[in-house]
C-alpha cells in the first residue's frame, strides 16, 4: 500500500497483484472438496512432459466451485422461512506452454455465476462475470525479459422483480499491456506501454416506471519507465508516467 511506482496508474491507495499459478508439470492429478454449502473440484496435469528431446511442456490447470446452499439451508436452517437462496457457480481453465529456456505462453478463461432467487420473496438478482485472455513472458539473451497481455472481461448484473420491466448495469473492458524489463546487476530499467478500454451500459426503472439509462465508452493509454538503482543500503526507484484519458 502506497509508495508504489510508475507501472501503476489510477491508483488511490493499494495494489493488488495476483497471479495465478501454472498446472503440474510432472503428473495428472485432482483435488475434490465438500461441505453442507458446496462443492469444488481442480484438475491438473501435462499435456506435454520434457523428454530428452525437448525441454518444454504444456500444462493444463481447470478448477470449478459450485453451491446447492438454497436446497441444504432448508434442512441444515429449517427456521428460516424460504431458507437462503443464495447460489453460485464458478468456472476457471488455463493452458501454459513453457520453453525450457524460462519463456512461456499462458491462456485462460472465467466463468462466474451468482444469483439470488426469491429474495424476500419479491425480487430475482443475478451476477454474471466472464472473461478471456493470454499472457506471455519472452526471455531474451541480452539480459531482458519482456512480459506482455490482452484480455478481456465483462461483469453484468440484473434485477428482475415483479413489474417485469428489465434492470442491469454491466462493464466491459479490454485490457493490453506490453512492459520490457532489462537487468544490469543489481539494477534495472523497466518500460512499457498500457491500453484500457472500458464501456458501461445502465438501465433502471424507478418506482413511478420512469426509465434512466446511460452509455459510456472510456479510452485509457500510457506509457511509463521507471529505474532501480542500488547502491551499498541505499535504493533508489524513480519513474515517470504519462497518461492519455479520453
Amino acid at each position: 500500500t502506497g509508495g508504489f511506482g510508475a507501472q501503476y496508474g489510477g491508483r488511490l491507495s493499494s495494489v493488488m497483484d495476483i497471479t495465478t499459478r501454472d498446472g503440474n508439470r510432472k503428473r495428472h492429478s485432482g483435488k475434490v472438496g465438500g461441505n453442507p454449502f458446496g462443492a469444488n473440484l481442480i484438475l491438473e496435469g501435462p499435456l506435454k512432459k520434457e523428454s530428452a528431446n525437448s525441454t518444454s511442456t504444456i500444462t493444463y490447470l481447470l478448477t470449478a466451485k459450485n453451491s446447492y446452499l438454497s436446497k441444504s439451508s432448508e434442512y441444515i436452517y429449517p427456521y428460516i422461512d424460504g431458507g437462503l437462496p443464495f447460489d453460485f457457480f464458478d468456472l476457471y481453465g488455463k493452458l501454459t506452454a513453457s520453453s525450457g529456456t524460462g519463456s512461456k505462453i499462458s491462456v485462460f478463461g472465467f466463468r462466474f455465476d451468482d444469483q439470488v432467487n426469491g429474495y424476500q420473496g419479491l425480487n430475482d438478482y443475478h451476477w454474471r462475470n466472464f472473461g478471456a485472455g493470454t499472457n506471455f513472458a519472452l526471455v531474451t539473451g541480452n539480459s531482458a525479459l519482456v512480459e506482455g497481455s490482452i484480455a478481456y472481461s465483462n461483469y453484468n448484473i440484473t434485477l428482475d422483480d415483479l413489474s417485469g420491466k428489465e434492470k442491469f448495469s454491466s462493464i466491459g473492458g479490454l485490457n493490453m499491456e506490453l512492459v520490457v524489463n532489462n537487468f544490469y546487476g543489481k539494477n534495472k530499467l523497466t518500460y512499457g506501454l498500457n491500453m484500457e478500454n472500458y464501456a458501461t451500459d445502465y438501465q433502471y426503472y424507478n418506482a413511478l416506471g420512469i426509465r434512466s439509462e446511460q452509455k459510456e465508452h472510456t479510452n485509457d493509454i500510457a506509457g511509463f519507465i521507471t529505474y532501480k538503482y542500488c547502491t551499498g543500503k541505499w535504493l533508489f526507484d524513480a519513474g515517470v508516467r504519462y497518461i492519455y484519458y479520453n
